[in-house]
């Protein structure tokens, strides 16, 4: 399908528009630490339990998400190896990050299921905002199925102004013999029934890595004001097609006001019920839009 070629009247008038996305501020790093921590501000998983010699860590590292935000911590470090969870971890309203996604922490669930959820609440208490940082979330060797990062979908609360930095969203190593595990996406969102304010408000994702997802990479609808640097999907082992990301919305509740750049998509990206967006990279696999009848468009440029 064409890609659309602007005016320079629109160009200038989505600048305007977008702008005011480059005020946000940078996510704090951390620095690197090994074991458990003094850190006042910071509860690390290790006080709870957690350990990578743990069969399943899911209760631990909980308990130490739900302490650091009920106490107003609001950070929780994960030790360098891997961490084997059951279920899936709700990190909304905290930051949850390890020594980098190198030689740090690793989540990794093996049977198919979302690894995070990051929804902007728990048990139905709004806890918004927060951050998932400096980590690897693997799925399972021979496991198939479930969301990496399920950001929350129609009738959930939303996490506005979270952030996704230097995660790698794969498959863990394998041994001789052993089938490499898929996820159905890496990134869920669905917020197209959020009408007051409409959609998902500001997010930001930076230096991201996927690969193995059966079905689209990254699913956002109904998003508004997301600023994207440096993602890049792949489709990996055994994999013979896989759609990079499929942004869009209603005509009530649409995405707008997104901005990516230096990013990387080996598989197609569909943009539909969008306007007033950038799309900056290598699109390989094609770009597939339609635009919003009375809207700004959005505007593509592809660098192979």
């Amino acid at each position: 399908m064409p890609i659309n070629v602007p005016t320079q009247d629109d160009f200038d008038a989505l600048l305007q528009r977008v702008e005011a996305l480059e005020n946000t501020p940078p996510p704090v790093s951390h620095p690197a630490t090994t074991g458990t921590t003094s850190n006042p501000t910071e509860i690390h998983v290790a006080e709870f339990g957690a350990s990578p010699a743990n069969d399943d860590n899911y209760a631990e590292i909980q308990a130490a998400i739900d302490a650091a935000y009920l106490t107003d911590h609001k950070n929780v470090r994960i030790g360098a190896g891997t961490y084997k969870i059951s279920q899936a971890i709700n990190t909304s309203g905290v930051n949850i990050y390890s020594s980098g996604p190198l030689q740090g922490g690793v989540m990794r669930i093996n049977n198919g299921q979302t690894a995070i959820r990051f929804s902007g609440e728990k048990d139905g208490v709004p806890r918004p905002g927060g951050s998932v940082r400096d980590m690897w979330v693997f799925a399972g060797p021979g496991t198939t199925g479930g969301i990496a990062i399920h950001l929350g979908s129609n009738g959930w609360y939303q996490p506005d102004r979270f952030d996704l930095s230097n995660l790698r969203i794969t498959t863990g190593s394998l041994l001789p013999g052993q089938v490499a595990g898929t996820w159905s996406y890496a990134i869920y969102g669905l917020f197209t029934s959020r009408t007051s304010p409409p959609g998902l408000r500001g997010a930001t994702m930076n230096n991201l890595e996927v690969m193995q997802c059966t079905s689209p990479a990254m699913v956002l609808w109904g998003i508004n004001d997301l600023r994207m640097y440096n993602v890049n999907t792949y489709t990996g082992t055994g994999i013979q097609s896989m759609m990079g990301l499929w942004i869009g919305g209603t005509t009530g509740v649409p995405s707008t006001g997104v901005r990516i750049y230096g990013c990387d998509f080996e598989g197609p990206i569909n943009v539909t019920n969008s306007h007033t967006c950038l799309f900056e990279g290598k699109f390989s696999g094609g770009v597939q839009y339609s635009g919003m009848a009375g809207q700004l468009p959005c505007i593509f440029w592809n660098n192979p």
